[in-house]
């Protein structure tokens, strides 16, 4: 459970958990755990009041020797959830997964632990998309969680990452989406609600609500064809700012500075150089204008429609 001035909750809760470990290791500060089932568990992953992610993994402020022969050891041989319900985000981000199952195995040993989850299945709510399979494999020490490996099978597309998270925030975090119906998994705000077909690239910085992006989009999404599209960017709670933005967008060759905000239908601004910029072309709502071709320097907005 989390306590703090202004906010108190559980952070992991089952209503039955079934364990099979032999009593001898538990002695010896070492235990053995052959089958560890859990079931109807709420897992709630949310941030603190300085932005930081609280996470359930156990975090001490001295740090285990190598050769310190008390310190416990745990290792789970098999362990499986049986409908977990998750809720993760931040003031302004949130994303609900339900009717988890999971199996894997866990140990800890030294101060380091390693959990591998080899097979899993969801639910997101609001989607008409379940999560087809899951597999991690991720360490944790102290403050910090490395993850090895993730990937996640959402109908026909991919989800993959890998990097660390440290300190509640993302730290070089890499996510690679292959093209998806990105659309239909909106989450609740945590992606914004409209049809896209992307493969995307991205390194992550930062807390949930103040995200930091550098990366490569290529596909169909937010009305534009998207070409090898490379950009540096901060998202936001109501917008995404690119401070760099090279590329083909919707054929039009640009490098410059764009903002996109869905909280303002749609509004944009770019700054910077293009060349064969019809905005009609997926820029702004078909309102009648004439086919153009605008190449040079300059600043284009607009309001929203």
């Amino acid at each position: 459970r989390y306590h703090a001035a202004d906010a108190s909750y559980n952070v992991f809760r089952a209503d039955e958990i079934e364990i099979d470990y032999s009593l001898t290791g538990v002695l010896r500060l070492n235990l053995e755990v052959q089958d560890l089932i859990l079931r109807n568990v709420h897992l709630q992953i949310r941030q603190d009041e300085t932005g930081r992610v609280i996470l359930p993994v156990p975090v001490k402020a001295d740090v285990v020797q190598q050769d310190d022969v008390f310190a416990p050891r745990v290792d789970v041989d098999a362990f499986a959830v049986q409908g977990l319900h998750l809720f993760f985000g931040g003031e302004s981000r949130e994303l609900a997964v339900e009717n988890v199952n999971l199996t894997g195995s866990y140990l800890l040993e030294r101060g380091t632990g390693r959990l591998v989850i080899n097979r899993g299945d969801a639910f997101v709510p609001g989607t008409r998309t379940p999560v087809q399979s899951v597999e991690m494999e991720l360490f944790h020490h102290q403050k910090s969680v490395r993850i090895q490996a993730f990937s996640v099978r959402l109908g026909s597309s991919f989800i993959m990452a890998n990097g660390r998270f440290n300190d509640g925030r993302f730290e070089r975090m890499q996510f690679i989406f292959t093209p998806g119906v990105l659309g239909e998994r909106h989450q609740r705000g945590l992606i914004p609600g409209l049809e896209c077909e992307l493969g995307v690239n991205v390194v992550v910085d930062g807390g949930l609500d103040d995200l930091a992006l550098i990366g490569t989009v290529t596909g169909k999404g937010f009305g534009f064809m998207i070409n090898g599209l490379q950009f540096d960017a901060s998202l936001g709670s109501e917008e995404i700012v690119f401070d760099r933005v090279e590329g083909v967008l919707s054929g039009a060759q640009i490098n410059g500075g764009f903002r996109y905000s869905w909280a303002r239908n749609g509004a944009f601004a770019y700054e910077g150089r293009f060349q064969k910029l019809d905005l009609m072309n997926g820029f702004v709502p078909d309102v009648g204008l004439p086919a153009m071709d605008l190449n040079g320097t300059g600043s284009i907005e607009f309001d929203g429609g």
